[in-house]
């Protein structure tokens, strides 16, 4: 198989921008992804497989892999593209190329599977194993964060004790996977779950219900997913919550230490409709920027 691409200065034609790309028109190029301009693909060299990058823009053909294992399930977006390939252990691993630069890293090096990698603005996802529970978790990693320190800062977002995490997806600030769970019953079932990226935060459960929840997909502002239930199959849609950023103000007051029953500290946050919250309640003081105006009234 080859593939086929329009050729944008004549309406109508297409040109193939695969053929010969190892010498014999009989060999296979499959699991095309776009970005942009670019075109990321897998083909078959006539004894594993590489991942080719082609730039419409250019008509530029790049072999971003060169070896004697098999890449696959390759993605590209921006200056990134992505794959999962073997190393010398034989277990897949998650492997990034910088087109400009033409520099391929190696992200993960473990003696367990990689897998099912998803991208978004510098930032993976994908399906790994967890070195303490044996189960399969849901790690991420920011693109060229082992610049400074040599070394990938990869985080274990879904760290549990549950059966199987899989089917990961990427957007927006957020990642979104499916969980299988142990049931009352000794059987399992599935949950669709969310994190925000760079947060301390646990992973929320978005789906909650009895029935097969899986194969997330995320929006702006919301998730989509698959509901299987006795009667069929249902699409679910479930709203995020707002992103917030959660502060502390302490507020010093100089001068006398008297207090006085119409005493009142107030703080005015600037922003597009301006809000008050009083010190000494519980509430959270949410930022939306960092122009605060605090102030002492009657003292």
């Amino acid at each position: 198989g080859e593939f086929i691409a329009d050729n944008l200065a004549e309406p109508g034609t297409t040109i193939n921008i695969s053929e010969n790309v190892f010498g014999s028109s009989a060999l296979n190029d499959v699991d095309p992804k776009i970005s942009g301009s670019q075109v990321v693909f897998v083909s078959y060299d006539g004894k594993d497989t590489e991942i080719m990058l082609y730039d419409v823009a250019t008509d530029t053909l790049t072999q971003v892999t060169n070896n004697v294992w098999d890449d696959n399930q390759a993605l590209v977006e921006g200056n990134n593209v992505i794959w999962i390939g073997q190393d010398v252990t034989l277990d897949t691993e998650l492997f990034h190329y910088d087109i400009t630069t033409g520099e391929t890293y190696q992200v993960t090096d473990n003696t367990t599977p990689d897998h099912s990698p998803a991208l978004w603005n510098n930032n993976v996802v994908w399906v790994g194993t967890d070195s303490i529970g044996g189960d399969t978790d849901i790690f991420q990693v920011e693109l060229y964060s082992w610049i400074s320190t040599g070394t990938p800062r990869i985080t274990n977002l879904s760290s549990n004790a549950m059966l199987e995490d899989s089917m990961p997806t990427i957007n927006n600030g957020w990642a979104a996977w499916e969980t299988a769970f142990r049931t009352d019953t000794g059987g399992t079932q599935k949950e669709v779950f969310y994190y925000e990226l760079n947060t301390v935060t646990f992973p929320t459960n978005i789906s909650v219900s009895a029935a097969e929840d899986e194969r997330p997909m995320i929006g702006d502002g919301f998730i989509v997913w698959k509901e299987t239930q006795d009667s069929g199959f249902d699409l679910r849609i479930g709203i995020m919550p707002e992103k917030e950023i959660i502060g502390t103000v302490e507020l010093i007051v100089k001068g006398d230490d008297l207090i006085e029953k119409d005493e009142e500290f107030y703080v005015n946050i600037a922003a597009e409709v301006a809000t008050v919250a009083q010190i000494g309640r519980e509430d959270s003081l949410h930022l939306t920027n960092d122009q605060i105006t605090i102030g002492v009234i009657n003292d």
